[in-house]
């Protein structure tokens, strides 16, 4: 199928492919665009509430769906971004992973300060590694899907709460918005912590190899000194997934600094 675009669609829409779907099974699409300000339509078959989640048509005629999320300022339509659905139903359910070999977060470079200004980033990369099951009398590694790696966030270990995302436009924690953290999927423009005043490395993710490891590359923004602890979590239909529980129990968690921003 081919989807021609008459603009550019700058918003991201998370996953943006979906490869096949069973009727009538919901599937929740995320962007980090302010809900309020949002409005999901569906071009094609199947329906989309206010809130990203996508229903399939229980017979599709068609083999596409697109679900396109738009940013409406002052009543008119800014910017827009879409999800391809793809309609057609497995004749054989594809085999799927049943449990996890290892889930972690770890601070790129062990760089896990920054200051507390809520711009610059701390980058942390997070590893989500599944265990080989027998298709066919032989193991093979199965990675988790791309609608299961849209759900990933941090939680506050102290709170247990999610951590938001930086809205789409902002490149950070902007002042007098209340936030005190936030995560980004995006490096934004602002130079990496260094105590020497150096610029540091840029991270770079690691090369997949085919088993069953998937990784997402993440930045945390503080917008208030001291030490705070967070965790990764990720959905999926067999559960709700954390860091805490699978793997190494000291790459489950991370301990991030916020620092006095220097007069």
């Amino acid at each position: 199928s081919i989807v021609l675009m008459r603009a550019s669609h700058s918003v991201p829409v998370d996953p943006p492919y979906v490869a096949s779907v069973r009727a009538s099974q919901p599937i929740q699409l995320y962007t980090e665009l302010p809900p309020e300000d949002t409005v999901w339509t569906v071009i094609g078959e199947g329906e989309v509430d206010e809130n990203g989640l996508f229903t399939p048509p229980a017979q599709p005629t068609s083999r596409v769906s697109v679900v396109r999320c738009t940013y409406m300022f002052g009543g008119n339509p800014l910017m827009s971004g879409f999800s391809i659905i793809q309609l057609s139903e497995q004749v054989m359910p594809d085999p799927t992973w049943s449990e996890l070999d290892d889930f972690s977060i770890v601070a790129v470079l062990g760089q896990n300060r920054c200051f507390h200004n809520g711009f610059q980033q701390i980058p942390v990369i997070v590893k989500i590694q599944t265990r080989s099951v027998t298709v066919g009398g032989q193991q093979v590694y199965i990675p988790v899907s791309d609608a299961e790696l849209s759900t990933l966030q941090l939680v506050d270990k102290v709170s247990n709460t999610l951590v938001p995302y930086v809205r789409f436009g902002q490149e950070g924690i902007e002042r007098g918005s209340g936030v005190t953290w936030a995560a980004n999927k995006r490096r934004n423009r602002f130079r990496l912590y260094s105590a020497t005043a150096v610029a540091s490395e840029e991270p770079e993710l690691p090369t997949p190899q085919n088993n069953g490891v998937r990784y997402r590359e993440l930045w945390i923004h503080l917008a208030e000194e001291g030490s705070r602890t967070f965790y990764a979590q990720f959905s999926s239909d067999k559960g709700i997934f954390n860091s805490t529980e699978a793997g190494d129990a000291a790459e489950g968690e991370i301990t991030v600094q916020g620092l006095v921003v220097p007069t």
